[in-house]
């Protein structure tokens, strides 16, 4: 048995920069960059939260085993000014565009199962400090495959 939770991260590490308005900078973990991106997002990292996700397994049918878990990342959009709804606009149509994805494709690619299933949950993140809005999405792609 090999759990599938690395092929669903990996699917979402290599699908995120693709998507339409999304920026390049998607980091596979914690953002570790010199520059300082106004929008970036992390997969298998939240910042303040100590795990990337979750997954279990369930072995009780002898033919396939289903998995069921999440990956979680995080949507960053910031500024330096107290503008909070133009962040918002920018992270807000970020996850537009992931739903967008994984209603299209709910097997991410192939990662799950051909009767595998993704959802989306957001949490939503405002902030206003002294370096201007950021509004942060926590997201978690959750999942169900069987192998």
């Amino acid at each position: 048995m090999a759990a599938q939770w690395p092929l669903v991260h990996a699917r979402l590490v290599a699908l995120l920069p693709t998507l339409p308005g999304w920026p390049a900078d998607v980091f596979d973990g914690p953002p570790v960059t010199g520059n300082a991106p106004t929008r970036y997002a992390t997969v298998g990292y939240v910042f303040g939260e100590d795990a990337g996700g979750d997954f279990r397994t369930d072995t009780t049918n002898a033919y396939r085993i289903e998995e069921a878990g999440s990956v979680r990342g995080e949507i960053v959009a910031t500024t330096g000014s107290a503008d909070l709804a133009t962040v918002r606009q920018q992270a807000f149509a970020m996850a537009d565009a992931l739903e967008a994805s994984v209603r299209a494709d709910r097997t991410l690619g192939g990662a799950l199962s051909p009767d595998g299933l993704a959802t989306l949950r957001f949490d939503v993140v405002p902030a206003q400090t002294q370096q201007g809005a950021t509004q942060r999405l926590a997201f978690s792609v959750d999942y169900i495959t069987r192998t």
